[in-house]
């Protein structure tokens, strides 16, 4: 009988969408290198998330028994067989008669169909003028920068919870890695300054910012460094795009250093390799690399914010 060649089977792996239906071909093949035949019911293939470990076991139907296998999962088939619902990095393991088929899980990256990007659930109109947000357990943490002041916070569903927290002015707000909750707010009158307040919204310490400098948005990095954005033109008048610098604090919220730039910035995002992106009030984002230089810079019409999608 022919043996399964584990190291000569093969996997079209294209890219799954979440709540879709998603399919792959496996090819199978003996040690003389024929089509391995074995029936659909002696291979099982499972599709895992990397971010929470829910896994979708596939069905398997055979192809003209050529030795090619579809892996998938319907909705119209055997309704307990779910789709990806979790977006990101997934592992697909495949065996057959109970044999690994290769050295190791392969990758399947799932994303959102086309038809749930940028078409709204939700609609929440519950704030003034927001200007940042984040997720804190479950729950939105929201800026309102020109209504008094306020950081609300609401469910997922737009719930507001409490009566949120009150300042004088607050622009961003950020969670650390221990955390603790970093808010940064623009005064036109005082210096404006970062604070950092622990869980229970008890102020730990205030760091001030050198004159000219406005508190904009706030974004921590990997190694739980603050970088924090200047607003300068919100508050100019007329507004100028003069040359700015973003700064950078550590957990301490003692200044390590600045990262120059042609403009005033707007927004911040960090890779996997380290590099810092920094988006600006004239249009450009700069790149920078994990040694603080300058190693790129894109061009853009106009760009307030910045996020990276996928690894870079």
């Amino acid at each position: 009988p022919y043996v399964l060649d584990s190291k000569k089977c093969a996997v079209d792996i294209s890219v799954a969408k979440t709540n879709t239906a998603t399919s792959f071909m496996l090819s199978t093949y003996s040690q003389n290198g024929e089509p391995f035949i074995v029936g659909s019911k002696s291979i099982k293939a499972e599709l895992k998330s990397v971010l929470d470990g829910s896994a979708q076991e596939l069905q398997v139907s055979e192809d003209h028994r050529e030795g090619k296998y579809h892996l998938f999962c319907s909705p119209k088939v055997r309704g307990h067989h779910k789709l990806p619902k979790v977006r990101g990095h997934h592992k697909l393991t495949i065996s057959v008669n109970d044999c690994p088929i290769s050295d190791r899980p392969f990758p399947v990256f799932v994303k959102h169909p086309p038809n749930q990007l940028g078409k709204p659930v939700n609609i929440i109109r519950r704030v003034g003028i927001p200007m940042d947000i984040t997720i804190n357990q479950g729950h939105l943490l929201i800026t309102d920068m020109f209504h008094n002041g306020i950081l609300h916070t609401l469910t997922k569903d737009g719930e507001k919870v409490g009566k949120g927290q009150q300042f004088n002015s607050v622009t961003s707000v950020a969670i650390d890695r221990n955390g603790c909750f970093l808010v940064t707010g623009v005064k036109r009158t005082s210096s404006n300054c970062v604070k950092k307040f622990d869980q229970n919204w008890n102020l730990v310490k205030t760091a001030n910012f050198t004159k000219g400098f406005v508190g904009g948005k706030i974004k921590i990095s990997r190694d739980n460094l603050y970088y924090i954005c200047d607003m300068c033109i919100m508050i100019k008048s007329p507004p100028k795009l003069s040359p700015s610098k973003v700064a950078v604090y550590n957990d301490g919220l003692k200044h390590q250093f600045d990262l120059h730039v042609d403009s005033p910035s707007s927004d911040i995002a960090f890779d996997t390799s380290g590099c810092v992106y920094v988006s600006c009030w004239n249009g450009s984002i700069y790149k920078f690399n994990d040694q603080r230089q300058l190693v790129n810079t894109i061009k853009t019409p106009s760009c307030y914010g910045i996020a990276l999608v996928d690894d870079l």
